[in-house]
């Protein structure tokens, strides 16, 4: 993202300002923003009865996969330092990186950006681009059919970022990205082995979803 480079900036003239002390509002882990990553992605498939039904994935039934049931409390998805990650909030360390385990994904192919000054002093950071989000429950990324759970779908999406002026070496940050027009292929392999899709000539349901994070807190120019 462009709004890291508009932070190392700000950190050069972060020791010439020195005001009251900000105050974090929300979670920072290694000095970047934890930004909670909530999505629903929904698979159609012909049914009993000829009807059209519905398969969901969520963030919280890849928690619950991962788990094994139900996840620990102050457990939940985001986004960090551009991977997604399991982070507890209770004891404010990253459980998985999902990324890394080739697991879950976010990668976004920005198109056009541009920041600039708001009257508060603020700088804003606008973005737009397109976006994939993959799932893999088993981290097998060659075929959605060799995991138990999996989807790929892609859309574009939006990406807003703020900073503030740097205050005592600190600024305040903010980040929201939105996506509401994804499209792709799910995989589900309970429904498929089950004989509950009617008449299943090809494995992957076509499938259509919405995805969003956002966080803020304070943010240190000498990490």
């Amino acid at each position: 993202m462009k709004l890291k480079q508009i932070i190392t900036g700000c950190a050069l003239v972060a020791g010439l300002l020195a005001f009251a002390p900000v105050k974090s509002q929300a979670t920072v882990y290694q000095n970047y923003l934890v930004s909670p990553f909530t999505f629903k992605v929904v698979g159609t498939y012909v049914g009993a009865k000829n009807k059209l039904q519905k398969v969901t994935f969520t963030n919280k039934d890849v928690l619950n996969y991962y788990f094994g049931g139900t996840p620990p409390n102050g457990v939940i998805l985001a986004l960090w330092d551009g991977d997604v990650v399991i982070y507890n909030r209770l004891t404010t360390l990253i459980v998985a990186d999902l990324t890394t385990d080739n697991v879950l994904y976010a990668n976004l192919n920005e198109y056009t950006y541009n920041n600039y000054y708001q009257k508060n002093g603020f700088e804003k950071y606008l973005e737009s681009g397109a976006v994939e989000i993959g799932y893999y429950s088993n981290g097998n990324q060659n075929a959605l059919d060799l995991n138990d759970y999996a989807f790929d779908v892609y859309g574009t999406y939006t990406y807003i970022g703020t900073v503030s002026y740097p205050v005592n070496g600190y600024w305040n940050s903010t980040e929201s990205f939105k996506t509401s027009n994804l499209s792709g292929e799910a995989y589900d392999g309970g429904y498929i082995s089950s004989g509950i899709v009617q008449h299943a000539g090809y494995d992957y349901l076509p499938a259509t979803g919405t995805a969003n994070y956002s966080g803020a807190g304070v943010l240190s120019a000498f990490p």
